[in-house]
């Protein structure tokens, strides 16, 4: 069994949040509670997601790495705003510069939140203003089957040829 907690910042409603692992896939309650059948012992990489059509925040986040020995399990995730998923992003993976904290992981590859000049413009590479974002590139803690959650290999040159 899990629960979904809002920040302190969001005011929407988490009912209807979907909450996936590498195998499973459940919705949360109207109070935001959700459970899966089963899951199996290991590391699971957890993802809960709400996206709004309305107001100031629409889009929630809440990522978590659970790692299991034996049922039941219980977890919670803290849900925030994603509406600019950078910000989202940014708050665990900093520039190498800016790392503050021991559980931040820092990046230090491409810029994002910009609006590319030279590059040609890719079909859902970038947000709904034109910018590069962490998405352009890498899933939000899904298993992609690369490294580092890229949504293609690096290592040869196909992650960059998508835009230049």
């Amino acid at each position: 069994m899990g629960s979904l907690l809002p920040d302190n910042a969001v005011s929407v409603s988490l009912s209807g949040a979907v909450i996936t692992t590498e195998t499973e896939r459940t919705v949360a309650d109207e109070k935001g509670r959700f459970s899966f059948e089963k899951m199996a012992p290991g590391k699971h990489l957890v993802v809960a997601e709400k996206r709004t059509t309305a107001g100031p925040v629409r889009r929630l986040l809440g990522v978590a790495t659970v790692f299991v020995e034996g049922s039941p399990v219980q977890m919670q995730i803290r849900m925030r705003d994603a509406t600019r998923v950078d910000t989202f992003c940014l708050d665990c993976h900093p520039p190498y510069k800016e790392v503050k904290r021991r559980d931040q992981i820092a990046r230090d590859i491409h810029p994002s939140g910009i609006i590319p000049r030279k590059a040609k413009k890719p079909t859902g590479k970038f947000d709904e203003d034109g910018r590069v974002t962490c998405e352009s590139c890498h899933s939000v803690h899904r298993a992609t089957g690369f490294p580092h959650f890229t949504l293609v290999s690096y290592a040869d040159g196909r992650m960059c040829v998508q835009c230049h």
